[in-house]
């Protein structure tokens, strides 16, 4: 099976089918650096993002502890509720 999504070189380390090269604390309501790969959740909750590309805001609902999210955002917001230890790659 081959990979549908396409390799996207701005992402966070290079290409989005290495490993992270990269990795951020997130601030809420603060721009990244860089567009993420994906969001480590350390403690779980809910979890507003503002979505790359279409500047979607989305909500994740009830995220586990310790969850990787596959995501390319640029911003977490202040109305995600208990998820907290974040860190974008």
């Amino acid at each position: 099976m081959t990979n549908s999504i396409p390799s996207l070189p701005d992402a966070v380390g290079g290409s989005s089918d290495l490993p992270a090269s990269f990795a951020e604390v997130v601030v809420p309501d603060v721009d990244f650096s860089t567009t993420s790969r994906g969001i480590y959740v350390g403690s779980g909750g809910d979890l507003t993002v503002i979505m790359a590309g279409s500047g979607t805001i989305v909500t994740f609902v009830a995220v586990p502890a310790g969850a990787l999210l596959p995501i390319r955002c640029t911003q977490v917001t202040a109305a995600s509720v208990a998820a907290s230890m974040l860190v974008l790659f």
